[in-house]
């Protein structure tokens, strides 16, 4: 008799254990998808100008209108915390399956607060032609340096600087360029040219001979060409850390990489390019991440003689 109510126990105790141990895993899953990781990586190099040695940037991709908190609390908290001289935002800022203008625009207002920002397009703005119009001139009237296929230059003093000091060698060695990309799917399925020639033509034509170049481009998959054009440092995202990360392995699949991409997060480095790829901090296709914590990357540049 005990026997037999040993047996009937046995099934509902293993339930209950299985029942808790799901709850545990979307509990963890919800609070590592709620979180904001802080990434901090140093970018040592003698072409770094000697005003800009521990010069701080905070990077933002991939945010897909996700809030963190009431008025994005916990992002601007992350952001304040990072101290950054500059904020540089690698696309994707909005989501085309649920834009939101209004909750972008909010970050971006604070955002401004906090240091300049700099802006370059992601695939999902490409999508949604006339709320991107929006909130691209929203952003240009909040101050947001707007960088499709253009340049612009971080100097020490500009405002005493004279127009021929600007354009002498020295000056450039004084300066840090900033170039942002426009995405390819902006162009690259209406004109039919290869998204790598495309980039690199680009390069060729905004890249400044003598300056440290700072690059703005939502996809990492494309480094041969930031390499080929002598980039120095560029910023990515659009991989999403991958999505679901395996211990020792990495991520599981990301876009335009397929399973297993190569450059799904972290810096990499090839020839004299440094490049950084962030996991971003919103979701896109999939709702959550697994092993994957939204991520804030804050790069310092280190002058190294």
């Amino acid at each position: 008799m005990k026997s037999r109510i040993k047996n009937k126990k046995s099934p509902r105790i293993l339930s209950a254990v299985l029942a808790l141990l799901l709850l545990a895993i979307i509990g963890w899953i919800y609070i590592a998808n709620s979180s904001i990781g802080i990434t901090r990586y140093q970018v040592h190099s003698p072409h770094i100008p000697d005003p800009f040695d521990h010069f701080i940037i905070a990077q933002v991709s991939d945010l897909h209108n996700k809030k963190f908190g009431e008025n994005q609390e916990k992002l601007m908290a992350a952001l304040q915390e990072a101290s950054p001289d500059i904020i540089v935002i690698t696309g994707d800022l909005i989501d085309s399956r649920k834009t939101d203008v209004a909750a972008a625009m909010d970050f971006i207002r604070q955002a401004t607060f906090i240091a300049p920002v700099y802006y370059a397009t992601g695939n999902h703005e490409s999508r949604i032609p006339e709320e991107y119009a929006k909130l691209e001139s929203q952003m240009i009237e909040a101050g947001v340096q707007v960088l499709r296929d253009h340049q612009a230059f971080i100097e020490v003093h500009p405002s005493i600087e004279s127009k021929e000091s600007k354009e002498s060698k020295e000056s450039k060695e004084q300066r840090l360029q900033i170039i942002g990309l426009e995405d390819p799917d902006f162009y690259w399925y209406v004109d039919g040219q290869d998204a790598g020639s495309a980039i690199s033509e680009k390069l060729n034509r905004l890249m400044e001979e003598d300056s440290y170049t700072i690059l703005l481009s939502h996809r990492p998959e494309l480094m041969e060409a930031y390499t080929e054009a002598g980039v120095n440092l560029a910023f990515s995202g659009h991989a999403h850390g991958g999505q679901f990360r395996i211990p020792l392995i990495g991520g599981i699949a990301a876009p335009d990489q397929g399973f297993f991409p190569k450059y799904s997060e972290g810096m990499f480095q090839q020839d004299a390019t440094t490049m950084v790829v962030s996991r971003g901090l919103g979701n896109s296709i999939f709702p959550f991440r697994f092993n994957n914590s939204p991520e804030l990357v804050v790069v310092t540049l280190k002058k190294e003689g």
